[in-house]
């Protein structure tokens, strides 16, 4: 895990980049599940997953740099570590129980 270093009112933070490795994993773990999960409409599957990824980046950029700028770094940083693996925790336990059903 590389460490990157910000600074903030005169503070240097050593801030770890785990949150982009978790981001990446979730997205792989979506694409993958939404491309079994209809094989019939994959196309229009996979653009609505793009559209979406794009989007959300782009929504979470301007999140947190509201939370920067009103709060500071670590509460930023804090929301995003914290939301990732939530995240991919509620995943996991929805792609199970879908699997779970789909067994019945």
């Amino acid at each position: 895990m590389s460490m990157r270093s910000c600074r903030t009112a005169g503070t240097q933070l050593s801030v770890p980049s785990l949150p982009p490795v978790l981001a990446v994993h979730v997205a792989n773990t979506t694409q993958t599940y939404a491309a079994q999960m209809a094989p019939d409409s994959r196309g229009p599957g996979m653009s609505l997953f793009a559209a979406a990824l794009f989007l959300s980046q782009t929504v979470g950029v301007l999140l947190t740099v509201f939370f920067y700028a009103h709060y500071g770094a670590i509460y930023a940083f804090t929301l995003v570590t914290v939301v990732l693996p939530v995240l991919g925790i509620v995943m996991r336990m929805r792609i199970k129980e879908n699997a779970l059903k789909a067994l019945e």
